[in-house]
């Protein structure tokens, strides 16, 4: 008797608690939608880096094209140019959470550049493997030439391919298999944020949508 009142106690906490967030997500949506006018990327940024609240909520008030751009922006807009460590170059470096502060780059001395940690893995590959130089730079000369040709191929193409096959299922799977903006699942398109890096695509660079979603995003009705 005693473990099945303490399993109704706990169970009383939940349902509280999820109450609160209930009420607590709808505070946050009034508010959103009360100061929709105010809201610019620096409170984007902030939203994003810098407290828990979800995304999602954001989008559904601000509106879907709006809060994916601040969003994307957030995230990729907030690089800071940093020296790497290895050949003294700067570059570009993209915080995840936890590494800003109060819209400064917590400090670290181990940071490499995105063309040095490449390198390296590939003469540790090399080493591991027991791969020449002279195969390494053939290898690598046939990886550009394929490279080439997907970047450059017709987009139709492109989406046809093993590579964007693989590259998108993986998205799905980061996502969790739901829309990245609605939570919903179902049948779920990987949309690029940009092209910039097709064949080769960062994470970042891609957003796993509902059909719903993804026709926003084209100006498209959805025929239901």
């Amino acid at each position: 008797m005693e473990i099945k009142e303490s399993l109704r106690a706990i169970e009383s906490t939940i349902q509280r608690a999820k109450k609160e967030l209930a009420i607590g997500e709808q505070e946050l949506r009034d508010y959103l939608q009360e100061h929709k006018k105010e809201i610019d990327i620096d409170i984007i940024r902030f939203y994003y880096w810098d407290t828990s609240l979800k995304t999602s909520i954001a989008s559904d008030v601000l509106g879907l094209k709006k809060a994916a751009s601040f969003i994307g922006k957030a995230r990729k807009g907030y690089g800071f140019e940093y020296p790497c460590c290895k050949c003294g170059n700067k570059f570009k470096y993209y915080p995840k959470l936890g590494e800003v502060e109060n819209n400064i780059l917590l400090i670290k001395d181990d940071r490499i550049c995105y063309k040095c940690v490449s390198e390296q893995q590939q003469r540790e590959y090399n080493a591991k493997w027991g791969i020449s130089s002279q195969e390494s730079e053939e290898r690598q000369r046939v990886y550009e030439q394929r490279l080439n040709a997907l970047k450059y191929m017709p987009y139709p193409e492109y989406l046809k391919t093993e590579h964007w096959k693989e590259v998108s299922q993986r998205a799905r799977k980061r996502a969790n298999f739901k829309c990245q903006l609605c939570n919903s699942s179902g049948l779920l398109h990987v949309h690029h944020r940009t092209y910039e890096n097709r064949g080769q695509e960062n994470n970042s660079d891609l957003i796993v949508l509902c059909e719903k979603c993804h026709a926003k995003f084209h100006d498209k009705k959805v025929v239901e």
